[in-house]
């Protein structure tokens, strides 16, 4: 028999942890309060009463996806060691970019942008302090970065059907990045544009 949770802070880092799983498997409008309490072991009661709703709980696992992301980069000097830092991350846990592709799916952009500052906004200051005055095919760098971001995305969503449709091997999504990241302007002085 397994022991039960105790204490509120451990009951919290279970749930978060049990949200942040069947969060990344299946749409979370899909995922009831019940079947995250049964995976994290603990009375559904508990979830209402530590984090009020399921949106509250989102909240929660969308912070402790940015905080992941920012403790991969800490560190890092530039730009690109932050970016390709961040990249392999999200490789690493599949769960920062397929919850927020879930969301974005169920039409629950809102939760990505309410009262938070995601580490992409993080990353976008970094990338203003470092940039120059390029531009990358009349690309603004923030329009370079938001390419950048969204083909790191694209790769790991996608990648695996786009090469088999294709009749390719898919291709290693950080090697790709890290062929690509100098192209842009941020972070990179030498761009051709």
């Amino acid at each position: 028999m397994e022991e039960k949770i105790r204490g509120k802070q451990a009951v919290m880092a279970a749930v978060v942890k049990a949200a942040t799983e069947l969060f990344s498997e299946s749409a979370p409008s899909s995922v009831s309060i019940r079947d995250i309490a049964a995976k994290a072991g603990v009375n559904h009661g508990l979830i209402h009463r530590h984090f009020g709703s399921k949106q509250n709980l989102m909240a929660e696992v969308l912070a402790g996806i940015d905080s992941r992301l920012k403790a991969s980069a800490a560190g890092a000097g530039s730009f690109n060691e932050a970016f390709e830092k961040a990249a392999s991350a999200a490789i690493d846990m599949p769960e920062i970019w397929k919850i927020p592709a879930r969301l974005v799916m169920d039409g629950e952009i809102e939760l990505l942008t309410k009262n938070r500052k995601s580490y992409l906004a993080d990353l976008r200051t970094r990338a203003k302090e470092q940039m120059n005055d390029k531009t990358f095919y009349n690309f603004s760098p923030d329009e370079s970065l938001l390419m950048l971001i969204s083909l790191g995305f694209g790769l790991e969503m996608f990648g695996d059907y786009i090469s088999s449709a294709m009749g390719i091997e898919n291709p290693d999504v950080a090697e790709v990045l890290k062929k690509i990241i100098p192209m842009f302007p941020v972070g990179n002085k030498d761009a051709k544009g």
